[in-house]
């Protein structure tokens, strides 16, 4: 009985060594890959809409608000202010407003973002906005926009 042991731990001990040694290389060729024929789209003057929305890094926005002020003497300010999330901190984040529009009523506002210059870890962070300049008159809706694209539309309230 001890035999049939001994003999039993000696075949399965060979079968080990054998499944652990490397597997002698293979000679054939390998196969040469197929050409594949894809598609191409028409040229076209318009960026598709992924397009313009990739290019804004903003993943959500939320508290906007946007006020109007006279003071005494007739100097007026516009101040608005939101909150953005972008896909990782160290952003530069500002609003500014095109010297060319005229559009009193509706001030259109581009977010201008920069990317930190260091790599960062990539963790959805959230980045405070704030805009306040003088006002030629009194506003009922501002626009952002970011890269471009509409990001919100807010109700201009009147403040003391």
């Amino acid at each position: 009985m001890k035999l049939s042991y001994v003999l039993a731990a000696v075949a399965l001990a060979a079968a080990s060594v054998t499944a652990c040694q490397p597997q002698p290389a293979t000679t054939e060729p390998e196969a040469e890959p197929q050409a594949v024929e894809v598609a191409t789209p028409a040229p076209s003057n318009e960026a598709p809409a992924n397009e313009i929305a990739s290019a804004c890094p903003v993943i959500a926005h939320r508290g906007w608000e946007a006020t109007f002020t006279t003071r005494q003497g007739g100097a007026s300010t516009l101040t608005v202010s939101g909150q953005i999330d972008l896909p990782r901190p160290g952003y530069s984040v500002s609003l500014v407003r095109d010297p060319n529009q005229n559009s009193a009523a509706e001030p259109q506002l581009s977010l201008l973002l920069t990317p930190p210059a260091q790599p960062a870890t990539a963790a959805v962070t959230a980045h405070p906005v704030y805009y306040f300049a003088p006002a030629s008159g009194q506003s009922s809706v501002v626009h952002i926009v970011c890269e471009g694209a509409p990001l919100a539309d807010i109700n201009v309230v009147t403040g003391q």
